[in-house]
């Protein structure tokens, strides 16, 4: 048994190490598999745009706008993820980094042993992606609720 595994092993390295440049074939692969040409994608114009690199968050009150519309206009979180990506989807490439680069600010600010305390008495407990996952719910509940935390305000 081991004597054919060497021995398979050993055709196996140099059928693959043959100078495909010269055949272009990958050896035994192409043999029992058949050589297959790569599938040309289509890629549509939305991926296929220019993307401007920038350290610019979107302005807050777009921001906030989309997200407050999004609680507004949906009854679950599945509803509200869909609205916010058909939402998104109508940003520039520029204002989507800016989307994100503002969501990162927000759950920067909220980093805090206040706020963790806070997700650890509310979900029975607070690992380190729990404490993530409850910072986006908090600020997916709109800017009302952001702002207006009882932690937010302690030592303000």
């Amino acid at each position: 048994m081991k004597l054919t595994t060497i021995i398979f092993t050993s055709f196996l390295i140099l059928s693959c190490n043959q100078n495909t440049k010269i055949n272009n074939q990958m050896g035994i692969f192409d043999k029992l598999f058949g050589k297959k040409e790569p599938a040309k994608k289509e890629i549509s114009e939305t991926y296929n745009q220019e993307i401007e690199k920038t350290s610019e968050m979107l302005d807050e009150t777009i921001f906030w706008n989309i997200v407050d519309s999004s609680v507004k206009n949906t009854k679950n979180q599945d509803a509200q993820e869909r609205f916010l990506v058909k939402e998104i989807e109508k940003l520039t490439p520029k204002q989507m980094i800016g989307f994100r680069l503002r969501t990162d600010k927000l759950l920067y600010d909220t980093y805090n042993s206040e706020m963790w305390c806070a997700g650890y008495i509310m979900n029975g407990g607070c690992s380190d992606d729990g404490f993530e996952y409850f910072r986006n719910w908090i600020i997916s509940r709109g800017k009302d609720t952001y702002y207006n935390m009882p932690v937010r305000n302690l030592y303000q």
